[in-house]
């Protein structure tokens, strides 16, 4: 009887650890490359959305319509000014500097223009760094994401074996 109580308690500690700390996910397409590879496994941090508010830069995993987590990098934040033009991202009228976008992409540079917009209080703006192969906070589809939606944060990547404990 005691293998029971051992049982019910691993599995209440798992389940804990893994709905409210981290979990796993898998990468699926290359609207994160080259930071991130299809079929790359992550380490989230899910606590994370419970003790801060997002930063630009980092990437986040996100439940979009129809429950799919996406991942993408976020670049503003509520109340920032985020606008592109030919491509290059402006947040507060200030140039980004984005070196982790695709720069060698075979279709050439991203040329996006997306008019200067405000992101509403508790929401957030993602842009995949493959950015022309991204559905992203650009397309209506996405837009502006709401921090209710945050399943939490990258840490690390842990598959492939080659990418195994690098920092996101």
């Amino acid at each position: 009887m005691k293998w029971v109580l051992s049982l019910i308690i691993a599995v209440s500690v798992v389940t804990f650890i893994r709905f409210f700390l981290v979990d796993f996910v898998i990468v699926k397409g290359a609207s994160m490359y080259p930071t991130l590879i299809d079929g790359e496994r992550l380490i989230i941090n899910r606590a994370a959305v419970f003790c801060g508010q997002p930063v630009r830069g980092e990437l986040v995993v996100f439940s979009s319509e129809n429950n799919r987590n996406l991942i993408k990098r976020i670049i503003a934040v509520s109340g920032d000014q985020v606008e592109m033009k030919g491509g290059k991202v402006f947040v507060n009228d200030k140039f980004v500097v984005e070196p982790y976008t695709w720069a060698d992409n075979l279709q050439g540079p991203d040329s996006t223009d997306y008019r200067a917009r405000i992101v509403p209080e508790g929401h957030i703006f993602v842009l995949g760094d493959n950015r022309n192969n991204s559905m992203d906070s650009r397309s209506d589809r996405v837009g502006f994401i709401d921090e209710k939606n945050i399943v939490g944060y990258a840490l690390c990547s842990v598959w492939p074996i080659k990418e195994l404990g690098r920092e996101l």
